[in-house]
């Protein structure tokens, strides 16, 4: 039984959080940002060809546009950090794993999880995420393992 200490950073959680959202929800997380996007591009045409029927629209695509962008910037840090003071996150010590199952290891005891139990895992080459349902899951990032318990994780979730 290989037996990891971990303790989780905010950049661990920011990977773990694009591979989640590129993955699961590639247009519905991006949608804000694009909107944004679009909202600055057509301030920026009103910006040159000025409309006289409307000549504080572009000021307000303009400010709208930068809002939708700022917010999902806003968004993305703000998950970082509420995870970080999820109890299950910031308290976990530990992580081990066999063949049969994944054991959390926390200040006030353990979760035992079976593979079984996992609906599906998203692997890079920077994390694993491994999907109880479609928007609980557990970070198991690159970092904390040496090559061969990485092989390891990766033939486990191969099966």
């Amino acid at each position: 039984m290989t037996k990891l200490p971990i303790t989780y950073q905010a950049e661990d959680l920011e990977q773990a959080f694009d591979l989640h959202y590129a993955k699961k929800f590639p247009i519905r997380s991006r949608l804000v940002l694009f909107l944004g996007l679009i909202l600055l591009l057509a301030a920026l045409v009103l910006l040159f060809i000025p409309s006289p029927a409307f000549p504080k629209l572009k000021w307000l695509l303009l400010l709208v546009g930068f809002f939708y962008m700022g917010f999902y910037w806003y968004r993305k840090r703000s998950l970082v950090s509420l995870a970080l003071k999820n109890p299950t996150i910031a308290k976990m010590q530990a992580l081990q794993f066999d063949s049969q199952s994944l054991f959390l290891i926390g200040d006030t005891g353990q979760i035992e999880l079976r593979w079984q139990d996992f609906e599906e895992a998203i692997v890079n080459d920077k994390t694993a995420l491994l999907y109880l349902s479609a928007h609980n899951f557990f970070i198991l990032p690159k970092r904390f393992f040496t090559s061969e318990q990485w092989s390891e994780l990766l033939e486990i979730l191969n099966k």
